[in-house]
């Protein structure tokens, strides 16, 4: 995907390595749970206008639309990897090298993303 790339997720995380704010942890339990507000909440064990402030903070720092289902998918593959790795990791040239199947995270401008395209060549690079 020709200009895409992780930064708003990368610009996420040094966000909380600096702040110590949680927000990707926060962001995962967000998706984990399908966007389901109180869902959230409950396991995040926070108060909804708090979360409703915490969520507007974490699009503004990534740069990214959470109602596109591309862009969510491709931040629960990000996130996946990330597992995977065993650590938080850079999203750095050289993860990307590695692991280019997550180089579609488009942080600004609008771009269609093609799911199934884009975990076909994540499955097929895991198994190989």
């Amino acid at each position: 995907y020709p200009g895409a790339n992780p930064a708003g997720l990368q610009r996420l995380l040094e966000y909380d390595r600096k702040k110590g704010s949680g927000y990707a942890d926060l962001l995962r339990i967000y998706l984990e749970k399908e966007r389901n507000i109180a869902e959230t909440i409950r396991v995040a064990y926070m108060h909804r206008n708090t979360f409703l402030y915490r969520i507007r903070k974490i699009q503004e720092i990534l740069q990214m639309d959470l109602d596109q289902s591309d862009v969510r998918l491709a931040l629960q593959i990000a996130f996946h990897i990330m597992d995977s790795t065993n650590k938080e990791t850079d999203l750095t040239e050289d993860y990307l090298a590695k692991y280019p199947a997550i180089s579609f995270i488009a942080p600004t401008a609008p771009q269609r993303i093609e799911p199934l395209e884009a975990i076909t060549t994540f499955v097929l690079q895991a198994k190989g």
